[in-house]
């Protein structure tokens, strides 16, 4: 285990694993797990002889903290640093060398727009490829709102977290969103309104963009 990586921290995961909210998993993150993780990211990087500019470090933890870690099971909590580190290496290969490697610029480097008014209209890309490059800036542009938001258990750093998934697990489809977002966090129309206008998140837009 790296040296940065302590038992507090396995201890962290699994208290992360068994908590029933996502105020108290973002709690264990913000308090405990986000130290180790920003160096775990900077080593990774340079693991690859790439410059651990914080950029690409916040790339890195987003990935871990929304993709990884939410897809723990309880066999791998004992080896959770293991999991967390091969995580950080595909992420790593995968979205930030390849993509250096093959000469083209990821979809990071474009020009940041909002996430229901994004376009890959200028984008040099055949048609499977656009599809997949633009479901990856709907993601970046969600990944920008929350790097936004200073506490992560706000009502829009959720909010943001319940899109995030709710667009993954509906293949991008954004249509039943509302009725869900409202029945999971009790919002009013009012008030999800008001949280969508806040965010300039547009999902009839969107729906037919994608």
């Amino acid at each position: 285990m790296k040296d940065y990586w302590m038992s507090e921290h396995t201890e962290a995961l699994k208290d992360y694993y068994y908590s029933t909210t996502m105020e108290g998993r973002c709690r264990i993150i913000d308090k405990v797990l986000h130290k180790p993780l920003y160096e775990m990211a900077k080593r990774c990087l340079s693991n690859f002889g790439l410059a651990p500019d914080m950029e690409r470090q916040q790339d890195i933890v987003i990935h871990l903290i929304y993709k990884a870690m939410p897809r723990l099971r309880e066999d791998k909590l004992d080896g959770g640093f293991q999991y967390l580190w091969i995580s950080a290496k595909n992420y790593t290969l995968t979205y930030i060398l390849k993509p250096i490697k093959d000469g083209r610029a990821t979809i990071s480097h474009l020009p940041p727009k909002w996430v229901c008014s994004c376009t890959v209209d200028a984008v040099n890309l055949d048609e499977e490829y656009e599809r997949e490059a633009y479901k990856r800036m709907v993601l970046d542009e969600i990944d920008l709102k929350l790097k936004g938001q200073h506490i992560i258990n706000t009502t829009n750093a959720v909010f943001l977290l319940l899109l995030r998934d709710y667009l993954i697990e509906h293949d991008f489809d954004a249509r039943g969103f509302g009725d869900y977002v409202m029945h999971k966090m009790h919002l009013k129309l009012s008030t999800y309104r008001a949280i969508a206008g806040r965010l300039r998140l547009r999902t009839k837009h969107f729906n037919e963009k994608i």
